[in-house]
């Protein structure tokens, strides 16, 4: 009889723990809300860059592109990547030590991503004002789009296929050891039993495992911004263009232009909305760096990105309770590192040993573990 594993959460983290362990574990689900993936999955628009990030998530990124590139069979009937490439750009001297930095740091292991100067900017993206790639950029062409709703409806689809059960509108309330060790989980929908229990909640990640009786980790969820505006069809082949000291981003989306003001502002769990000063300011920003023919907004929305405070994400046991699994606060890398994220959790549940792969990315089981907040 297959062990039986609860999973709190149906964003990108919970759906591909489900997939990874739908073989070994009878595996079951739960989701407050009434959609998978409904606050911060569903709100982002994801890219497989390997310049983003600390290095730590960026190494899963590129552990997880082969996933993307080629699914496995029956994940999907479509591609879940189209090519775009990425340009971060800067315009003043902190800018350029930030974007010589990036190159140092990507030079080994990402030789595709390197340094370019104003003259190639321009080349890349003829449609930049001077003024704000005065310190030039960094071009990551491998740089992918992922298709994010496929990429979560994969995970659901092929799980389900391998027996995951799925239940929505189910509220965790709270959750205790039994004598056999076995977790008796509380819903609003009835009690559940499993013999491991794994936090995917995202920012409700602390609260998890506070009510799971368990010392929290602390987290802390970020709102940010994004939209889109209305756009010419020759902004349809333009690349992510992010500014590397965070001032704005944007890229192509919908028949418009998508753009962030790349905000952080602290924010309690929540289903967060969009500012509107937000957006007049990243308006505002987007317009210093290209020519607008319109500020009119199509469509805009904000999302949780929620972090420990080291910034990277957690990944393993609990170091109070070996059954209680943590996958959370991935800071909206969650999509990008799914595949490796999981696998890597995978691995530790049923004690198996680390693909190679991530041996020659210098990760461990204990460069994410819940366990290393211990040792601070």
């Amino acid at each position: 009889m297959k062990p039986s594993a609860l999973i709190v959460g149906t964003g990108i983290a919970g759906a591909s723990i489900a997939h990874a362990l739908s073989h070994s574990h009878s595996v079951t689900v739960i989701e407050t809300e009434s959609s998978a993936g409904f606050h911060s999955t569903g709100r982002s628009a994801a890219s497989l860059s390997t310049t983003s990030g600390l290095r730590e998530v960026c190494a899963l990124a590129e552990a997880s592109r082969q996933f993307f590139i080629d699914p496995p069979q029956g994940f999907t009937d479509i591609s879940l990547t189209s090519p775009k490439g990425l340009l971060w750009i800067g315009r003043d001297d902190n800018d350029a030590d930030a974007l010589n930095e990036l190159t140092t740091r990507n030079s080994e292991g990402l030789p595709l991503a390197h340094r370019v100067d104003t003259e190639q900017c321009k080349q890349i993206l003829p449609q930049l004002r001077d003024e704000v790639i005065q310190a030039g950029g960094v071009w990551e062409p491998d740089c992918l789009t992922l298709d994010v709703a496929e990429v979560l409806a994969g995970y659901i689809r092929q799980s389900k296929t391998s027996g995951a059960n799925y239940l929505l509108g189910t509220r965790f309330q709270s959750a205790q050891q039994k004598a056999s060790s076995t977790w008796q989980i509380t819903t609003n929908n009835g009690n559940f039993e499993a013999d491991i229990l794994i936090n995917a909640a995202g920012a409700w990640s602390e609260e998890i495992a506070q009510k799971s009786g368990l010392t929290t980790i602390p987290l802390q969820a970020y709102r940010r911004t994004a939209a889109i505006v209305k756009a010419p069809e020759h902004t349809s082949i333009w690349p992510l263009t992010m500014d590397i000291g965070s001032r704005v981003y944007f890229e192509p989306e919908s028949g418009g232009l998508l753009f962030s003001l790349s905000e952080e502002t602290p924010r309690a769990a929540e289903d967060c909305k969009p500012e509107q000063e937000d957006i007049a300011l990243a308006l505002d920003r987007l317009e210093e760096c290209i020519d607008l023919d319109s500020r009119h907004v199509i469509q805009s929305w904000a999302g949780l990105r929620t972090f420990a405070h080291d910034r990277l994400p957690i990944i393993g046991a609990d170091p109070e309770c070996p059954s209680f699994y943590w996958l959370s606060g991935q800071g909206g890398s969650g999509i990008k590192i799914a595949p490796a994220a999981s696998e890597l959790l995978q691995a530790e549940i049923n004690e198996l040993r680390l693909p190679k792969k991530f041996e020659e990315i210098d990760i461990s089981f204990a460069t994410f573990s819940p366990g290393r907040f211990n040792q601070l």
